[in-house]
This record gives C-alpha cells, sequence and structure tokens, in this order.
C-alpha cells in the first residue's frame, strides 16, 4: 500500500525562519532537505522574501493615492 503524504503548512513565522537559515548557510538544498521541503518551495520563499522586503507576502498599500485609476 502507498504511503500518504498530508499537505503541511507552515505559519509565517516558520517560513521566515527557513528562509533565514538558507540565508545563513547559503544553501537551499540543505535547509530543504533537513525539514523536508521541497526545494522548489523553499526557493519561492526565499525569492519572496528579497522581493517584499524581509516578510513573504506583498504588503497593502497605505493608501488609495499609491494606486493608479485606469481607465478603459
Amino acid at each position: 500500500m502507498s504511503k500518504v503524504r498530508f499537505r503541511r503548512t507552515f505559519t509565517e513565522k516558520e517560513r521566515v525562519s527557513f528562509v533565514k537559515e538558507v540565508l545563513e548557510c547559503g544553501s537551499n538544498i540543505l535547509v530543504a532537505k533537513k525539514y523536508d521541503i521541497n526545494q522548489v518551495q523553499l526557493s519561492t520563499w526565499v525569492n519572496n522574501y528579497r522581493r517584499y522586503s524581509q516578510t513573504l507576502t506583498p504588503k497593502e498599500p497605505k493608501d488609495e493615492k499609491t494606486i493608479p485609476n485606469y481607465k478603459k
């Protein structure tokens, strides 16, 4: 009988700690193996961390003036 794997979820705090460990040691492969995380998923978290400045999710705009109004 095959082994059933359930999708694990990680909190933002856990993901940030994984990302910081990657940035410290320089290898996402080692961290992915250590915590049994998909290497591609970990790379995505690292890229988002770099892109969104120390967080993994985009920040909401502070006011509506920052969003341009496009006309059709």
